[in-house]
């Protein structure tokens, strides 16, 4: 596995993990 390529998968996984958390945000703000 090159660099590129792993910093490309890192990339993203962290996108997927801040969609998660954004979706999360704003389900809470709609419940709260």
């Amino acid at each position: 596995m090159s660099l590129k390529e792993f910093f490309r998968a890192e990339l993203d996984f962290l996108k997927k993990m801040v969609g998660i958390s954004q979706r999360l945000t704003l389900t809470y703000l709609v419940f709260v």
